[in-house]
């Protein structure tokens, strides 16, 4: 299966309820009716059952409006690289695809939990971002350096040639674009792998 990276925007009160109530996230991502309430330990130990009477009635849900959700497709470990220079880490606001912003509880939305990323987080990724030319970045591009690092997808990198550059480019136009929008929009964003 393949991992995709997808960034959904979101008002600050909807990000907010989101962090406070995590196991919203699969109804607010998919449409996806979250579990049952489970009970504490001691309820467990005596026998007490998950209520569904704890759930909220969400109703129908509807697609985010247009140009409120996008993906990276599977371009989003090279970017993340080519950005901080680390495959898993970095520092922000570079490292900002896999490092910044808050985790939403602790429900697994595809590969694992989704990030909350706050209107300041997404205004000063927007900025950094503004600040990195397409040729700053085809500049950082190194197949070998990549295989090396075990950036996903594996073996894509192994060929080296301008279509992989290209496609890498073509994903971080996507993402700066969409991270303007929000910034501009003061919208927080919520990011996560399916």
């Amino acid at each position: 299966m393949s991992m995709i990276y997808g960034l959904r925007r979101v008002g600050r009160k909807e990000l907010s309820r989101l962090i406070e109530n995590p196991n919203e996230i699969t109804w607010f991502l998919h449409g996806v009716e979250p579990d049952p309430p489970k009970p504490g330990l001691l309820g467990r130990l005596f026998g007490k059952k998950a209520d569904p009477e704890g759930l909220v009635s969400h109703g129908t849900w509807e697609e985010p409006p247009e140009g409120h959700e996008t993906d990276l497709d599977k371009a989003w470990h090279a970017i993340h690289y080519l950005l901080s220079g680390s495959p898993w880490e970095g520092d922000l606001p570079a490292g900002t695809l896999l490092v910044g912003g808050e985790g939403i509880g602790d429900i697994d939305v595809g590969y694992g939990t989704a990030r909350a990323l706050s209107p300041e987080v997404v205004q000063r990724y927007s900025e950094y971002l503004s600040g990195v030319s397409n040729d700053e970045l085809r500049s950082r591009f190194d197949p070998a350096k990549l295989v090396e690092a075990e950036i996903y997808p594996d073996g894509l990198w192994e060929e080296g040639g301008g279509e992989e550059l290209s496609y890498i480019v073509e994903y971080f136009e996507e993402l700066k674009g969409f991270i303007r929008s929000a910034a501009e929009s003061d919208d927080g964003v919520v990011v996560y792998l399916s």
